[in-house]
């Protein structure tokens, strides 16, 4: 059994009313893949959200952890379900705000094969 630890993080200048999103795709050969932390920094904003998603930009999109303002969980091991090879993890960073914010997020994660 082998296990690959992986991260993947983000920061932008995101402008009003867009989404900017960091992804990654776990190889075909995993048998299981774990989230294990995330992070989201983003001015503490009624309408500006940072979070990790599972399966991102398929119908059946998963939102694993979500932050306005700041936060970080650690340590909380959520294990998500294949097939592996063509669901994407994302960090997002949406600014539902008037004006140009920086945001940040962070999610490490581990691939067993």
């Amino acid at each position: 059994m082998k296990v690959t630890y992986r991260e993947i993080r983000i920061s932008d200048e995101v402008q009003a009313g867009m989404t900017v999103a960091a992804t990654a795709v776990p190889a075909s050969s995993c048998t299981e893949v774990c989230l294990a932390d995330f992070h989201g920094e983003s001015a503490f904003t009624q309408n500006s959200v940072v979070k990790c998603v599972w399966d991102y930009g398929s119908e059946n999109e998963e939102i694993l952890w979500s932050t306005k303002g700041s936060s970080k969980e650690t340590d909380i091991f959520k294990e998500v379900g294949g097939p592996f090879g063509s669901k994407a993890i994302a960090v997002v960073l949406e600014n539902g705000e008037n004006g140009t914010i920086v945001m940040s997020g962070l999610c490490r994660y581990w691939e067993k094969e």
